[in-house]
């Protein structure tokens, strides 16, 4: 039998999927964090946009405030500019204050990141404009529930080592849609921030594994991914703990070889 591309049916019937859910598109969202011994002065950055547009942003202590009274004035500062304002809404939790944007997609910067005295002051993106692409045929759980009342939909994102096993939702089906070809000339079946997903709960799959995988093997899927792995591929064994046992959900049907690493799969995720 002759594979087809990763997360196709290999099969006529046996399927269940859920309804169409979304890889969202996310909004950036940035950190700033008082820190060190709270000193009087100015507390103040730069923000500035893909047009290098750019506010500051700052706020003076002068009496007595802590690190999280000064987090917190940083935070109703930014919200009370409204060129600001029109990008993020801040608050803080104790001395960490979050800049959530409101404009999916779109990636700001900073700059002039100072703190008087012995304070300190640290900016950083918590959450990168955009998302993540999902691997055709890669497990997937879901991060926000839809309504139906409203039209919105389930969400989806790739499994991360801080989810368990049963909190896996299906598999990422790869629907007949044309094929992307990068600046390279290369084909792009990832399903991007932004794009439809269809979810795939039971049935049989072509499946991408990271090794070799026979009927008898148990099936782990990579939950914890580093430089050029893909989370929610298949493999052999545990990966020193960046893997998972998934053998309760997946069986293999026909194994995957050194040379082809691609197996038909069994999955039933089904509630």
């Amino acid at each position: 039998t002759v594979p087809g591309a990763p997360g196709t049916r290999s099969r006529a019937s046996g399927y269940d999927t859920r309804p169409t859910a979304m890889n969202p598109l996310l909004p950036q969202q940035i950190t700033f964090t008082v820190g060190g011994t709270a000193s009087d002065g100015d507390y103040t950055f730069t923000l500035v946009d893909e047009d290098n547009n750019e506010v500051v942003v700052a706020f003076t202590r002068g009496a007595g405030e802590t690190n999280t009274q000064i987090a917190a004035g940083l935070a109703a500062r930014l919200n009370a500019i409204s060129w600001a304002n029109d990008a993020f809404d801040a608050s803080n939790a104790g001395a960490v204050g979050t800049a959530v944007g409101k404009h999916p997609g779109k990636t700001y910067s900073w700059k002039s990141v100072a703190a008087p005295g012995t304070g300190t002051l640290l900016l950083a993106e918590s959450v990168a404009a955009g998302g993540s692409n999902i691997a055709p045929g890669a497990v997937v759980v879901r991060s926000a529930s839809g309504d139906p009342s409203t039209g919105s939909m389930d969400e989806i994102r790739n499994v991360t080592g801080s989810d368990a096993v049963t909190a896996v939702w299906g598999i990422a089906e790869q629907v007949q849609i044309p094929d992307e070809i990068d600046e390279n000339g290369n084909v792009d079946r990832n399903i991007k921030p932004g794009e439809h997903a269809s979810v795939a709960t039971k049935g049989y799959f072509w499946l991408e594994t990271e090794t070799a995988l026979s009927t008898s093997d148990t099936v782990y899927v990579r939950f914890t991914a580093g430089a050029g792995e893909t989370a929610g591929h298949l493999r052999n064994d545990a990966d020193g703990g960046d893997a998972k046992d998934m053998s309760a959900y997946m069986k293999v049907i026909t194994p995957a070889t050194s040379d082809s690493l691609f197996a038909e799969v069994s999955i039933n995720f089904a509630p």
